[in-house]
């Protein structure tokens, strides 16, 4: 018996292979790239709501410590999230088809919320900052939790 094989069969499964991996590339690509680009949107609202909050020995990455006026001004900025979102949201340099809220506990248990409501089918991007602030001249912890959707 003559066994003379031919490979047609081998590269027709590399190259049915090789075209579900482009295949899956190409559907996960877009949904990678919003990840990445969500997640610079909240670095950078991180930075521009420190800048706002008039923080000091702000270092990325790490504990902030904030000035006394701090809960003040965070009640400010959510004042004016309800009453001018939209000029909060350019002052914070989020671009357009960005949303975002935030929220504030602090060391009892007390919230500051400044949140529209979250439509159900969109991602959340979330990230928990500790805080330590300054009050009546005790130095307490918070958290603050920016959202992007």
């Amino acid at each position: 018996m003559d066994k003379k094989g031919s490979h047609v069969g081998m590269m027709l499964s590399f190259v049915i292979f090789v075209t579900f991996l482009v295949f899956l590339y190409s559907i996960l690509q877009p949904v990678i790239k919003i990840r990445q680009d969500k997640k610079l949107i909240l670095d950078s609202l991180i930075i521009e709501l420190a800048k706002m909050l008039d923080s000091t020995n702000y270092t990325r990455g790490s504990i902030r410590t904030l000035n006394e006026n701090f809960v003040v001004n965070l009640n400010q900025i959510a004042e004016e999230y309800d009453n001018d979102y939209e000029a909060l949201k350019t002052d914070l340099k989020i671009s357009s088809g960005n949303e975002f809220g935030f929220n504030f506990i602090d060391d009892e248990g007390v919230e500051i919320i400044a949140e529209a409501n979250i439509p159900k089918s969109v991602d959340v991007y979330v990230k928990k900052i500790p805080v330590y602030y300054v009050e009546e001249k005790n130095v307490l912890l918070g958290f603050i939790n920016l959202k992007i959707w």
